[in-house]
């Protein structure tokens, strides 16, 4: 567990997290040609597309269990060979980094949506109109479905710079009120600290 950055996430007991990453990792790994296979350097063998169970089973050792791909290998063989081989296993085991950095990544971004959309809508409450404004580009559903539909780290970025392209003067009204809000807020808490400071100097 020490050869990657990305801590191991333990995935919440109902989710379905395991078998949609098992999927992806499939997809990503065992059917996506490499760049050698696609040049005719490396003839990959063949994995079975309910290779996908398997994979799922080997993530739920790597990150509820904690188990090390090793000891997966060779102690857990059963429940993954023959389609998984070690080799196979730290494939597994690095893209569940990669995995968890692009849903992170993704929940982040899509908290952000969330918020300049709340924030959209305000500014169009408060002006008294139900037109939107022509220099704002207001958030859709779709937007949000493309944005949850992500599936590598490009396709992210595409969506990211698709979102700043429309939406940054919104980002950076947002900013600045939220900084103002911040800063009003710290006022309160320090005023309120000094009015009970006050009464205990006067008991």
């Amino acid at each position: 567990m020490q050869l990657r950055d990305v801590p191991i996430q333990s995935v919440p007991e109902g989710s379905n997290e395991l078998e949609d990453e098992a999927k992806w990792i499939f997809k990503q790994v065992f059917q996506k040609p490499s760049i050698s296979r696609i040049q005719g350097e490396e003839q990959r063998r063949k994995i079975p597309a309910e290779t996908t169970g398997k994979i799922k089973k080997a993530l739920d050792f790597i990150r509820n269990q904690h188990l090390e791909v090793p000891f997966i290998a060779f102690y857990r063989k059963e429940y993954v060979l023959p389609d998984l081989k070690l080799k196979d296993l730290w494939k597994v085991y690095k893209y569940d980094a990669k995995w968890c950095i692009l849903q992170t990544r993704k929940r982040a971004l899509l908290n952000l949506f969330e918020r300049i959309r709340d924030f959209q809508l305000e500014q169009i409450a408060d002006s008294g109109s139900d037109d939107v404004p022509e220099d704002m580009r207001l958030i859709r559903d779709s937007d949000i479905e493309r944005l949850k539909a992500v599936q590598t780290p490009e396709e992210l970025k595409d969506v990211h710079d698709h979102f700043l392209l429309h939406c940054a003067p919104d980002i950076e009204k947002y900013k600045s009120l939220e900084s103002q809000r911040k800063q009003e807020q710290q006022k309160k808490v320090r005023e309120g600290k000094l009015k009970i400071r006050k009464e205990e100097l006067l008991v």
